[in-house]
């Protein structure tokens, strides 16, 4: 078992269940004597833990275990819908906070590659450039310890388990190092949807709209911009995996309905058409229509429209988290000074207590 794999959350669970059906006799019961609407967040979850006198051997993967969500809170009914889980969906259920928790972790480490180096081939190249080689031991590879200093570099916080875990799934062969292949197809999902969240963008920016731009240029037909807004179906872009593209050829019917196939000089011509490439370097262009093809343009735009609502909609839910953290820091603050007040209250009652016996 690897490091990144050790923690099991079976025993901390049991340990917290156990708790409950000793003080309450089973877990319903326990449910029905505390608040419904209880939350707690790491610090708080860690408090309770001491207070019920369970020890377990993580809290904060077990924490993690429990915010499925990734709400950095969890919620009376959560806790006690994993302490109702039987033993092979509380396994289920742990592998799918891992793979939660490494794909966010990839869309972090693409979009911060991006913003500080250009691209996975331009951070490879500042490497072999600042060790004096064509790539790390001449192999084009970089090491566990080498991608610890990545992730420290970009800002990302990872304890020891996490940065193995993440290393873990990207190192594919298992041989220990990873290639500028394997982050790549580990990262191009992610990179992927940063450009064209990037791209469209751009597209609002300069023209303050991602269909419309396309019609004017004639590169789809007049009134599909306004239908496709409305959901006319247009064929998907090609989906990602961890492995690289999944390549979905459109049917020769879809081709010629739209226009066919964009070829890389047409694509690039198009950019420079909408006035954008001075925003979007050719490199990134290139690599972009590289993971994309085969495509049409109205899938093209299809993509854009719909990373554009994804960013929307990622933006909401932060603010909306955002929102909800600085609630629970106000009633936090409230629990606290109300604790204080009553510690003051029996001081000073303790006091008047001594001096009248006095």
């Amino acid at each position: 078992m690897s490091v990144a794999d050790a923690y099991d959350p079976k025993a901390d669970v049991k340990r917290v269940a156990d708790y409950f059906k000793s003080r309450y006799g089973d877990l319903e019961n326990a449910l029905k004597n505390l608040d419904p609407d209880g939350e707690f967040d790491l610090y708080t979850f860690e408090a309770a833990l001491k207070k019920w006198g369970v020890q377990v051997d993580s809290v904060v993967e077990l924490f993690g275990h429990i915010d499925l969500d990734w709400s950095n809170t969890i919620s009376v009914h959560e806790l006690f819908q994993v302490l109702e889980l039987p033993m092979q969906e509380a396994q289920e259920r742990e592998e799918q906070r891992r793979n939660s928790e490494v794909s966010r972790i990839f869309e972090q480490l693409a979009k911060s590659i991006r913003h500080k180096f250009g691209s996975i081939a331009d951070y490879f190249a500042k490497e072999a450039l600042k060790h004096g080689t064509t790539a790390e031991g001449g192999h084009g590879e970089i090491s566990k310890g080498r991608f610890r200093g990545l992730l420290k570099d970009l800002g990302i916080d990872l304890d020891a388990t996490q940065a193995q875990r993440v290393f873990s799934k990207i190192d594919k062969n298992s041989s220990g190092s990873v290639s500028m292949q394997e982050l790549q197809n580990a990262l191009n999902f992610n990179l992927v949807r940063d450009i064209l969240s990037e791209l469209a963008g751009h597209l609002l920016e300069k023209h303050q709209s991602v269909t419309k731009p396309f019609e004017d240029l004639g590169e789809i037909p007049g009134g599909l911009a306004s239908a496709m807004a409305s959901g006319t179906s247009v064929p998907p872009l090609p989906s990602f995996n961890a492995d690289g593209p999944v390549v979905q050829t459109p049917s020769s019917e879809s081709v010629i309905r739209q226009g066919g196939e964009v070829t890389e000089v047409n694509f690039l011509r198009i950019l420079v058409r909408l006035e954008i490439m001075d925003k979007l370097k050719e490199e990134t262009a290139k690599q972009l229509y590289a993971s994309l093809k085969p495509f049409t343009i109205p899938q093209l735009v299809d993509g854009l429209k719909n990373a554009e609502d994804e960013r929307r909609a990622t933006k909401r839910r932060e603010q909306e988290a955002e929102r909800h953290k600085k609630v629970q820091q106000k009633h936090a603050a409230r629990a606290f000074n109300s604790r204080r007040r009553a510690e003051e209250s029996v001081r000073s009652w303790a006091e008047r207590r001594a001096e009248d016996g006095a």
